[in-house]
C-alpha cells in the first residue's frame, strides 16, 4: 500500500491487496459488518482521482449497485439511507437494498483515501445519529491506520530503494582495480572496495570508522589526518602521498585522492577516496634527482657545462652553470635549439647533433675554443631517445 502521485499533482493508493495489510482490512470489514449486523459491509479506496480502486468485505454481489452512489456525498461527511423505499441518492439504484450508511476516509492532511459502507435489505429506520457518529468514528481510525502504513511502507521503500543503490555501488566498486573508500557525512569510513582489502591485507572491519588510517606510516600518520579533516570540513578535494603498509608488511608510497560526494538535494553526503601505489615511478623519480645532482656536482668540479637534448637538438635539461650563457631572465633555455642559445656556435655544432644521433656513436669537435662531446643515449630496447652534450675549455 503506497501513496502515490499521478500527472495531475493527486495522490492515491495503489496494489493494496498486494501488501501486508490486507488481511487486516478484510478482518476489519468483517467486524464492521457483525457490530451493525449487516451483510454488505466493505472498505472502498481510491485509485485516480475519485475512482475506486479496490474494495475489501462482504456483499461483493452488490457492489455494482452501490457504485453509483454520488461521490460527493460519500466523500465529503457521513451519510444514511434509512429506508430507500421513502427516498434514494437520484440516479441509484439499489435493487433490494434498503438500508445504506457510509463515512469517507480521509487522511490526516485531508487526502480522500476511500470510503466505509454498510448495506442491508432490511430498512433501519431505528439507525440513529450516533450509529453515524460510530461509523464515523470507526473510519477515522482506519484512515488512520492505513495512512501510518503507507508512511512505513514509503519508509520501507525509500531504505530498500538506498539499500539498493548501496549495493550496486558495493558491486560496481569491488570490481575497480583501484582500493576505493566511502565515507559517510560524519567522515567515517563505511566501505572499502576488494582492491583496498587485497592491498592492506586486513578486514572490512579493521577499516571502518578511522581504522582506515592504521596502515598509514606512523610518521605519516598525523600529517594525513589533519589533511583528510581539513580538506573533509571545507568539503574540499584534496590528495597527498605517504607510507602505507602492504599486506606482505613492506611499506609502499601510496597517492591518496578523495573527492566530495553531494546528493540529489545539494546535502553533503561523505567522500570517496582512492589509492594508486606509486613506488616504482616516485623511486624513479628520486633516482633521477640523484642523478641529476651528482651530474651537476661532476660538472661543477670539472669545470664543463651538460646539456640534454631531444632528438631535434632542443634542450630538455641542463647544469645550473650552464644558465650563466645568458643574460638572467632573457629566457628560458629549455625547449631551445643548442645551438642558438650557446654564442659563437658555428653551424657544425648542429651537424654534430644530427650525426650523433642518425649513427648512435659518440662524435666529438673542437669548435668556438670549446671542446664539444656528443653521446647518443638509448632506452633498453637500444631506441635512440636523446643527446647528452658536453662542453669543456680547450
Amino acid at each position: 500500500m503506497n501513496l502515490r502521485r499521478c500527472e495531475d499533482g493527486c495522490e492515491y493508493l495503489k496494489d493494496l491487496a498486494e501488501c501486508a495489510e490486507y488481511p487486516v482490512l478484510k478482518r476489519m470489514a468483517a467486524t464492521l459488518g457483525h457490530i451493525f449486523q449487516v451483510p454488505v459491509a466493505y472498505i472502498a479506496l481510491l485509485g485516480h482521482g475519485t475512482d475506486i480502486a479496490k474494495r475489501i468485505g462482504s456483499g461483493a454481489r452488490y457492489w455494482p449497485f452501490l457504485k453509483e452512489l454520488p461521490k460527493a456525498a460519500v466523500l465529503g461527511k457521513p451519510f444514511v439511507v434509512r429506508d430507500s423505499a421513502d427516498w434514494s441518492p437520484p440516479g441509484l439504484q439499489p435493487k433490494d437494498l434498503r438500508f445504506i450508511a457510509t463515512t469517507p476516509l480521509h487522511a490526516a492532511d485531508g487526502l480522500q483515501i476511500g470510503a466505509v459502507i454498510i448495506a442491508a435489505r432490511e430498512p433501519r429506520p431505528g439507525f440513529s445519529d450516533r450509529d453515524l457518529e460510530a461509523l464515523a468514528a470507526f473510519g477515522e481510525l482506519l484512515a488512520s491506520k492505513i495512512e501510518l502504513r503507507t508512511i512505513a511502507c514509503h519508509a520501507m521503500e525509500s531504505e530498500l530503494s538506498h539499500r539498493e543503490a548501496e549495493r550496486r555501488f558495493h558491486a560496481i566498486a569491488d570490481s575497480a582495480p583501484v582500493p576505493m573508500s566511502y565515507s559517510d557525512a560524519n567522515g567515517a569510513c563505511v566501505f572499502v572496495n576488494q582492491a583496498w582489502l587485497d592491498f592492506t591485507g586486513r578486514s572490512m572491519g579493521d577499516e571502518l570508522g578511522d581504522g582506515w588510517l592504521d596502515p598509514v606510516h606512523p610518521e605519516h600518520r598525523a600529517r594525513i589526518r589533519k589533511a583528510f579533516w581539513t580538506a573533509f570540513q571545507a568539503r574540499q578535494p584534496f590528495q597527498d602521498k605517504a607510507l602505507v603498509r602492504r599486506f606482505d608488511g613492506q611499506y609502499r608510497w601510496v597517492l591518496g585522492q578523495v573527492t566530495p560526494r553531494f546528493r540529489e538535494d545539494g546535502s553533503f553526503g561523505g567522500v570517496v577516496g582512492a589509492l594508486s601505489d606509486i613506488t616504482d615511478a616516485y623511486t624513479a623519480a628520486l633516482e633521477l634527482r640523484k642523478q641529476k645532482q651528482c651530474s651537476d656536482a661532476m660538472s661543477a668540479s670539472l669545470g664543463a657545462l651538460y646539456f640534454m637534448l631531444d632528438l631535434e637538438g632542443r634542450i630538455e635539461q641542463m647544469c645550473p652553470q650552464a644558465e650563466t650563457l645568458t643574460p638572467p631572465d632573457e629566457f628560458d633555455l629549455r625547449g631551445q635549439f643548442l645551438w642558438n642559445v650557446i654564442p659563437d656556435a658555428d653551424p657544425s655544432i648542429r651537424w654534430a647533433v644530427q650525426r650523433s644521433v642518425q649513427s648512435r656513436i659518440p662524435v666529438a669537435l673542437d669548435s668556438s675554443g670549446r671542446r664539444w662531446a656528443m653521446m647518443p643515449l638509448t632506452s633498453h630496447e637500444g631506441e635512440v631517445v636523446g643527446l647528452c652534450v658536453s662542453l669543456t675549455d680547450r
